[in-house]
């Protein structure tokens, strides 16, 4: 039973006999609490002159209460000896905490539904018993303490709960000590609705001792979940609850250190509200905060290639060896195919150039040495696959020169042309629309710039990026078709200023503003077809214009 609760004194000078009428006189003259009226006399119990507490007693009420003056007498050792055990309390901290009379929690409860206008607390939101009797002893001590979000129960779940708190009864000093231990009930947050609703009741917990207020707990409390609902950039993932739990838990940890031995200090706002609010944007909140990139989560570490080696037979790896030393040079180049042993990439292999098939139209292997002039087969297959280009599927072979420093190792001469040279070498001059469009089907697609997966770009020429500048190597690779593209250009529009050339198809982008174009030059779009289902959406000073 509290001593500083008016609720409390009240409700037991009424159950020991004293009328409501002289309850309500003493509380109106100042005497509201336990701790007040054990104070009311110099009179202490035991001494035999009493006279000094009757005096005092007239003094409040106006008059002598002969008839009431044994509840009186009741209420004032009750008093004496709650404000005795408070002092005991302090010097000699108990083991469990201290609980809260019904009378007060009652008051307190009722106090908090008229503090919060339009705010439901029913049995599912309003707190435990055991969790109001935490937050007092947050209070008592004058410093907060370890609380977890799964120990803030709810009056609901107590109720149902049908254990019984368990008794131990001990001796110590020739005295009986009756002792309860905590109890083990906890409450659900496997979800976003069940953690909030747990801070909230930690919260009004918190209100009802009267060391923070719920309206400054709540703001924040929305404030976290807020996070979860904000739309992230791409590559991120959305914030978790488990990084609003954790965000909560190094909130309370810097309110716990910098509210110590101020708990109850008085004043406007209380410490943990200013607390809390000054916290709310430390750095240690801020990251537990922030959106995680995706597959930001290191794989597992690769078993030893050399593990399964060790445990193999003799027998097993000659078998090995030998079917590895046996099998088509084809089957090892082709990307991304497993190894005998089961990983990816596990041997050099062949290169092959950007863009290249390992397959035709109907899913059979081409022969990689025939396409780099090196088969020995003059067929239209070998044993290593069918004698086609790997860039238009035609039947010549596809080699690309890359100079003589990549292809020394096998023999290759750097004057192997790429199909598409050959075939741009054919064109009129100036080419025709037609003949360009010919070219999608044999250069190798690059990955857009702007766009997305699938869709056929092309560029040579020069590039700029963040101040710097160069040339494309497709300019090197295909210079046969880059005087090509750019003879097409010159003919549509001679005067027109540019240093780079692309063809696009089936090409889908954000609205973007190019921002290394040269000032008075602007993009030039030259159609190769009559498209359908598509258009060019360009905006300028004058408003924004469709094509």
């Amino acid at each position: 039973m509290s001593v500083d609760s008016q609720a409390a004194f009240r409700a037991e000078a009424i159950r020991l006999g004293v009328s409501e009428a002289h309850a309500d006189l003493l509380i109106t003259k100042g005497i509201r609490t336990h701790s007040l009226f054990a104070f009311i006399s110099s009179y202490q119990p035991g001494a035999s002159d009493e006279k000094p507490f009757v005096d005092a007693l007239v003094a409040k009420l106006g008059e002598e209460a002969k008839d009431s003056l044994p509840a009186f007498r009741h209420l004032f050792y009750t008093s004496h000896t709650l404000a005795v055990q408070e002092l005991k309390d302090k010097l000699e901290p108990r083991e469990e905490a201290k609980r809260l009379s019904m009378a007060d929690r009652v008051d307190r409860l009722e106090r908090l539904k008229k503090a919060l206008v339009g705010f439901t607390i029913d049995t599912w939101l309003e707190p435990s018993h055991s969790l109001v009797d935490k937050a007092v002893g947050f209070a008592e001590e004058g410093c907060l303490g370890p609380l977890e979000l799964s120990r803030c129960t709810s009056r609901e779940a107590e109720m149902r709960s049908e254990k019984r708190d368990p008794e131990t009864f001990r001796l110590e000093k020739l005295n009986i000590k009756v002792t309860k231990p905590p109890t083990t009930l906890t409450a659900d947050t496997s979800s976003d609705l069940h953690v909030r609703t747990c801070m909230q009741r930690r919260a009004l917990a918190f209100h009802m001792a009267g060391i923070a207020t719920f309206v400054a707990l709540d703001k924040i409390i929305s404030r976290f979940f807020g996070y979860m609902m904000r739309p992230v950039y791409p590559g991120q993932q959305p914030v978790t609850l488990s990084q609003v739990v954790d965000a909560d838990r190094t909130l309370w940890v810097l309110v716990a250190q910098e509210t110590r031995g101020k708990v109850l200090t008085s004043g406007t706002p209380l410490p943990i509200d200013a607390a809390v609010d000054a916290f709310k944007d430390a750095p240690d909140v801020a990251f537990a905060l922030m959106p995680r990139t995706k597959g930001s989560v290191p794989p597992p570490p690769k078993p030893s290639p050399t593990a399964g080696a060790e445990a193999m037979s003799r027998a097993k790896r000659r078998r090995l060896q030998k079917a590895a030393k046996s099998k088509p040079i084809a089957d090892s180049a082709q990307p991304g195919k497993p190894s005998a042993g089961g990983s990816k990439g596990g041997g050099k292999g062949i290169d092959i150039p950007p863009g290249a098939k390992t397959r035709d139209d109907q899913g059979r292997p081409i022969c990689f040495r025939y396409n780099r002039k090196a088969c020995d087969q003059s067929k239209e297959k070998c044993q290593r696959g069918y004698h086609v280009c790997w860039f238009c599927l035609k039947n010549h072979a596809g080699a690309i020169a890359f100079g003589p420093e990549k292809f020394s190792a096998v023999g290759h001469s750097p004057t192997d042309l790429h199909c598409a040279e050959v075939l741009a070498s054919s064109f009129s001059s100036p080419p025709t629309a037609k003949q360009l469009l010919s070219l999608l089907d044999v250069l190798p697609p690059e990955v857009p710039a702007r766009g997305r997966p699938g869709d056929f770009s092309w560029t040579t020429g020069s590039w700029s990026k963040d101040g710097c500048y160069g040339l494309r190597r497709h300019s090197h690779m295909f210079p046969t078709v880059t005087s090509a593209l750019t003879a097409y250009v010159r003919s549509i529009a001679p005067e027109h200023t540019f240093t780079a050339v692309a063809l696009f198809a089936d090409l889908q982008t954000a609205p973007h503003r190019d921002v290394n174009n040269a000032v008075g030059a602007p993009n030039l779009l030259l159609p190769l077809t009559e498209f359908q289902e598509g258009q060019v959406w360009q905006y300028h000073e004058t408003g924004p214009s469709w094509y």
